[in-house]
């Protein structure tokens, strides 16, 4: 089996939520530089759906899968891989996500569903863990939170009580930090359904980088630009 570096959170240009600077081929490009060979890009509340950057990424040598990162009940952000225009609202519900899982294989992943902010699953995923096939290892991580404590712990400790994949993805919302937090998979080619069945067989592994300053300053930048531009309604 060949190992390959895999990025299943994104967000770039043509979000219709977080007003970002960097287009789809600078993000395929970035991707790329960094050795990622499978990138997810995951724009909130609509599903992405160019298949002339899916074409462009291809010729990169990148796996780019289409994906969503959508609201569950209006509010909690859950990512669903794999999907295109019509599978799943932005604004989703319990029988949405029944339905696109049965609907074809996508992969359902809890995007940094412990964290203290309201757009974060937290319960839901421990009331609903036959919804989700993943969950994230974010990459919003600090090493000197005591376990009990860590939101990223807790993730580790559903995944083992559920028998399901820890995934590390970027979350990135910028160029400077695509590529700095990723997984790596063993699977038998570079396609949607092989990079799943990995996923699905437990053949991941990824090593935890907690956050620097600057990293820590940006991320968070991002999180108060996004939450105003919602405030206001842009």
């Amino acid at each position: 089996m060949a190992t390959f570096r895999i990025d299943l959170h994104s967000h770039c240009q043509g979000d219709p939520v977080d007003d970002l600077e960097h287009t789809i081929h600078e993000h395929i490009d970035r991707a790329r530089a960094c050795g990622l060979d499978v990138l997810a890009l995951t724009w909130h509340e609509k599903i992405f759906a160019d298949e002339a950057a899916i074409a462009y990424a291809r010729g990169k040598g990148l796996l780019l899968i289409p994906g969503v990162e959508t609201n569950l009940f209006g509010k909690y952000h859950t990512l669903v891989l794999n999907v295109k225009p019509g599978d799943i609202p932005g604004s989703s519900t319990l029988e949405d996500l029944r339905a696109v899982r049965e609907k074809g294989d996508c992969f359902v992943m809890a995007p940094h569903p412990y964290y203290p902010y309201f757009s974060c699953l937290g319960s839901t995923i421990d009331r609903y863990p036959e919804l989700f096939d993943g969950i994230e290892w974010c990459h919003y991580d600090f090493n000197w939170l005591p376990s009990w404590l860590s939101p990223n712990e807790r993730a580790r400790r559903w995944a083992q009580r559920h028998h399901k994949p820890l995934i590390a993805a970027s979350d990135a919302h910028s160029l400077e930090v695509l590529g700095y937090f990723y997984s790596e998979i063993e699977a038998e080619e570079l396609t949607v359904e092989s990079v799943f069945a990995a996923l699905r067989a437990g053949r991941v592994r990824f090593t935890p980088m907690p956050m620097s300053f600057r990293h820590a300053v940006r991320q968070s930048w991002g999180i108060v630009k996004s939450t105003f531009y919602r405030m206001i309604g842009r």
